[in-house]
């Protein structure tokens, strides 16, 4: 069908905004060869039985339909257009003058005037329900363009191919398009194990239970006119139920919660004046109406402050308060940091101050020293020299990697508007050529290593107070440029333990430190799950404390073939140049919005994690051996701080004045003789004793006459000597008897159900009065447990604005 158009200015609707500012994030946007005027983009989207492709003029909104064979008959054209049209105003909901409510926001909202000229014609859609809860559930601590690549990616799995249609820049290559599938479809049981598998993380369950949860409850009939499922139409009915009772009703839903919920009430169920709070709308609101709080997006999300914040907005502007959130949600949104401005002036700039011409000139000032490196990092960022470098290494085999990099400044994400934080990462001490070892006692080698402990150690302050990493989140949701962050308490352990001592108890504590940075490493990559069960379980037991010789050697033999060189092994020098390798380092500035290539992407983070994997095998195996360093260390007998006179001018006190025989018995037996070029003491290890007789440390005292000695060891098992009287079997179960050995656990214990398990079984006992007590203690618990995460929602420690 050719296009037809319908007179619509873009104040009134401007498919630019309105369909990127993360409402719908199935729409394909395509561009079309260049003209010298007329639109710019084709927007199409896969309904059930029809894909709408739209184009956009300055006052007209061109449409048309296009429908998988057998093409509809000619006579039953009209009517499939007029279905189009009906579709496009009820989506869209054309019926609403968006330029009025426009002007009623700006004579209420001075702050709303200012952004009104650059971003208008952004209103609310009125989506299908079921895909609108399926796509927010996706959104939690996400970012728009992982939601539409997720989303996409669900309907090209799930969902056969309705039609396909030429790229309109390409006509030779033929684009398919999927339909969104039914919940019938996403609430079988493989369906949360085959998501994950897609990159959907926890969400993977949540849309599984979801959809589980509507098909049990509601039903998956369909009508002969209506191809929607009995729970779809139950959900479309929740637009006729008040806004706390259709809230109510999504707050079941696993993976909803009150933001979700809200997102869902305005832009698929017409609740016009809900305004769902996100740390983004909590940030306008107190930088531009007098809310309290941090505008750098730390504030913990309350239901109290999410109520306040709310209700704030709405006594703003009104009725169609959810309405004008979106425009400023869509200002605020860094993708549209240039959109609609002209050089010569802009409504967001903002009054010359000193501090913003500092900041200014603090940043030109870098800009000159060194290039700023994308959030993001190029395809480039990674050479191909250090993916296979990570994979021999993995496979203990031998690689030269070495950076070429003396130094590198690494961009964290902006904070807010005028916050920019940078951050040094010292490869200058670890990015030495290969054939160049400095000796670790050299002053010029202690010196490089302060340095670079102290910006290590700026660096692993400044990451913590920006809550890079939150226990709030899993591995899914780090970015994969984050990822080689989770490097740093390896990397300052390993230059820790390069500091020079000479004292024991220095020495210690030096070790004592790097230790308790090797374990923080093993304890967020076990905490992420970067390490795989089966790997865990291998260096969850010491190889030292296996006390069988031959167990002790298969341990060590399994451990080194599953990973990595030991840590005397030369090659492993070579792992600071691996991990440098995956900092950003590319000069070209790259948008923060810009994602790599999905490919690249899917390459980079298998081999970070690669990495992360190599480094903890190595962290284990560096553990065990400071350990043994450590309890070493402190079992040795200290330093000598001086032997006292053995027979000088004040004498011994502790020598008699006898002579002839009695003088002889005292030598033998005397404790500190001296010995040639020792430190004093029998073993020249320094005196046993002070000079008022206070033993310095642990020795046995013998006769010097080696028959005596000979005596003494014949009598060890002479009367008076006790020996076993019973088999340990037999102390084992005189043990067992007094309640001191703990039985259970083991395989058989994996088969018992825990007690949520067993409390879900008792719920299922229909018609029984011990079920239905059982039912309502799992429904408590379940409420419960939906309060705590509305309270607590997941990500919010999360204060990267990634959400």
């Amino acid at each position: 069908m050719p296009f037809s158009s319908l007179h619509i200015p873009t104040a009134q609707l401007n498919l630019a905004a309105v369909l990127k500012c993360g409402q719908s994030f199935r729409w394909s946007i395509l561009p079309l060869p260049t003209t010298e005027s007329g639109p710019t983009h084709e927007y199409r989207l896969c309904l059930r039985d029809r894909v709408v492709c739209l184009r956009q003029a300055p006052d007209t909104l061109f449409y048309r339909a296009a429908f998988p064979d057998p093409q509809p008959a000619p006579n039953d054209l009209a009517k499939r257009d007029i279905e189009t049209v009906a579709w496009l105003k009820d989506y869209f909901q054309l019926d609403i003058d968006l330029v009025r409510l426009y002007d009623q926001w700006s004579e209420r909202d001075k702050v709303f005037a200012r952004f009104r000229d650059r971003f208008t014609g952004i209103r609310i859609l009125k989506q299908d329900p079921w895909e609108n809860v399926v796509s927010f559930i996706c959104s939690s601590n996400n970012n728009i363009s992982r939601i539409t690549k997720m989303v996409q990616g669900l309907c090209n799995h799930y969902s056969p191919p309705l039609l396909s249609l030429p790229d309109p820049s390409s006509p030779d290559l033929l684009l398919p398009y999927h339909p969104f599938p039914p919940p019938s479809r996403l609430s079988q049981t493989d369906v949360s194990s085959t998501l994950r598998a897609l990159g959907f993380g926890y969400r993977a369950e949540f849309i599984q239970k979801t959809a589980k949860y509507l098909v049990d409850t509601h039903g998956s009939n369909t009508l002969l006119d209506d191809p929607s499922e009995d729970s779809e139409r139950w959900l479309k009915g929740l637009r006729d139920s008040s806004t706390a009772e259709a809230r109510e009703e999504l707050l079941k839903l696993t993976g909803v919660g009150r933001k979700v919920a809200d997102c869902i009430l305005l832009m698929s169920l017409e609740k016009k004046e809900v305004v769902p709070v996100d740390t983004h709308v909590h940030q306008i609101a107190v930088k531009y109406y007098g809310m309290k709080g941090s505008s750098s997006g730390k504030t913990n999300m309350t239901p109290k402050l999410y109520d306040e914040v709310n209700s704030k907005l709405f006594s703003v502007w009104g009725e169609y308060a959810g309405w004008a959130h979106s425009v400023m949600f869509t200002a605020d949104l860094k993708s549209f940091a240039d959109f609609n401005s002209t050089p010569s002036a802009s409504p967001q700039k903002k009054a010359s101050t000193p501090k913003r011409k500092r900041l200014d000139e603090l940043k030109a000032e870098a800009s000159d020293c060194l290039p700023t490196p994308p959030i993001t990092p190029g395809p480039t960022t990674l050479s191909k020299a250090a993916m296979e470098a990570a994979a021999a290494v993995l496979k203990g085999e031998h690689c030269d990697l070495y950076s070429e990099t003396t130094q590198q400044s690494v961009s964290l994400p902006t904070i807010d508007d005028e916050t920019q934080v940078k951050i040094q990462f010292p490869i200058h001490i670890l990015s030495l050529p290969g054939d160049v070892i400095l000796g670790s006692t050299d002053l010029n080698t202690q010196e490089l290593i302060q340095s670079a402990l102290r910006d290590i150690r700026d660096v692993h302050t400044r990451i913590r107070e920006l809550a890079l990493f939150s226990p709030n989140e899993v591995l899914d949701d780090i970015s994969t440029t984050n990822l080689v962050y989770l490097t740093l308490p390896y990397v300052l352990a390993e230059v820790e333990n390069r500091i020079r001592t000479t004292e024991r108890t220095d020495r210690m504590g030096v070790l004592s430190e790097a230790i308790g940075h090797y374990r923080a490493f093993v304890h967020q990559l076990e905490q992420y799950e970067v390490v795989p069960e089966d790997e865990k379980k291998l260096y969850s037991h010491k190889s030292s404390a296996v006390v069988d010789s031959s167990r002790r050697r298969e341990t060590k033999v399994l451990q080194k073939r599953r990973n990595l060189p030991t840590p005397t092994d030369p090659y492993s020098q070579t792992d600071f140049d691996l991990i440098a390798s995956f900092l950003p380092s590319s000069p070209t500035p790259i948008s923060s919005n810009d994602d790599l290539d999905s490919e690249t992407d899917e390459i980079l983070r298998t081999t970070t994690l690669l990495l992360l994997r190599m480094l903890y095998a190595q962290t284990h195996a560096h553990l065990e051996s400071m350990d043994q360093e450590l309890e070493l260390l402190k079992r040795a007998p200290p330093s000598p701080t001086g032997a006292p006179p053995l027979n000088g001018e004040h004498g011994d006190a502790r020598v008699g004045k006898g002579k002839g025989r009695d003088a002889e018995q005292q030598e033998l037996w005397k404790l500190d003789m001296n010995v040639p070029g020792g430190a004093g003491g029998p073993d020249g290890k320094g005196p046993l004793m002070d000079q008022s007789g206070r033993p310095l440390r642990p020795f046995t005292i013998l006769p010097s006459n080696a028959a005596e000695r000979a005596r003494l060891q014949a009598q060890v098992f002479g009367p008076g000597y006790n020996l076993p009287t019973m088999s340990v079997d037999e102390y084992l179960a005189i043990e067992k008897e007094r309640g001191n050995i703990i039985t259970g656990g083991g395989p058989a214990s994996l088969e018992k159900p825990t007690s949520s398990e067993q409390l879900q079984i008792d719920s299922e006992m229909d018609g029984t009065t011990a079920g239905e007590e059982k039912a309502e203690e799992k429904r408590q618990k379940d409420e419960s447990w939906a309060q705590y995460k509305d309270a607590n929602p997941r990500g919010a420690g999360n204060t990267m604005n990634r959400g």
